[in-house]
């Protein structure tokens, strides 16, 4: 008597590496998706400054020659002038948001503490705001990434207690595991507490005006470098402590996963 040949086994397809493969292609399409962003929002922005130039220009030699120009006229076309300042400001902040996504990283020791002092030197319009740096601890990162982060934070604390008449910033740090912890707190104007969240948002400050300075692009740029060095950013505030930016850093040797560079 003969048997049918045996069939061969059909072995059910791993279920692992199917969500593994599904994760690669979502994370290759978002990657895809973010630098064809990058290179459009470079191109708008550049595209954008030669008209917003030539505006510029037009209305200060409108300004400045024309000497028959009324109050009101004169008045309009200074905050015309200003509105244009403010769109390349913008416009600038976007590029720089960019650059903080998609420039490659150059890992390397760096000491924070030395770096802080060497922006705070750098800064304009610190004069007669006390500074107060404590010890920081040394990381492991782009060093001028971690420039921007210093040069954005202490640039907005300069902004929020300028108005003070004993205006103060202080910097300070710490360590836990494998994260170190940089703080950042002025004595200004009481933040909001229902602002806060809303801080590290990409223009927030367009969409809502809000009546602390400091906040749009430039803590959004902040969050995505501090997220390129595996940390996070919080910012704490209260009517007796002022406001506290802090921000971690963590271990980066590796390169951040596909996706969330």
């Amino acid at each position: 008597m003969s048997f049918p040949a045996r069939q061969p086994r059909m072995t059910p397809p791993d279920d692992s590496d199917r969500v593994n493969r599904d994760l690669a292609r979502r994370a290759e399409r978002l990657s895809t998706a973010v630098r064809e962003f990058e290179t459009l929002s470079l191109a708008v922005s550049h595209d954008f400054r030669i008209p917003l130039r030539a505006i510029e220009t037009t209305l200060l030699a409108t300004i400045e020659g024309r000497r028959e120009l009324d109050a009101e006229t004169r008045r309009d076309l200074l905050v015309i002038r200003d509105a244009v300042s403010h769109l390349e400001d913008l416009i600038g902040n976007l590029t720089g948001l960019c650059r903080a996504a998609s420039r490659p990283m150059d890992p390397q020791p760096v000491d924070m503490e030395a770096l802080a002092r060497e922006v705070w030197s750098s800064m304009p319009r610190r004069q007669g705001i006390a500074f107060n740096l404590g010890k920081l601890p040394p990381t492991r990162g782009d060093r001028e990434m971690l420039k921007l982060v210093w040069t954005n934070l202490l640039a907005n604390a300069i902004a929020r207690c300028g108005e003070r008449s004993l205006p103060l910033i202080e910097v300070t740090g710490g360590g836990s595991g494998n994260f170190s912890v940089y703080s950042v707190r002025d004595n200004g104007s009481d933040l909001a507490l229902h602002f806060t969240g809303k801080l590290f948002y990409a223009f927030e400050q367009i969409q809502k005006q809000s009546p602390h300075p400091g906040t749009g692009v430039a803590l959004a740029i902040v969050q995505r470098i501090v997220t390129r060095h595996r940390g996070n950013v919080w910012v704490d505030a209260g009517p007796d402590k002022g406001t506290i930016f802090q921000f971690s850093i963590g271990e980066i040797d590796l390169e951040p996963p596909p996706g969330t560079r």
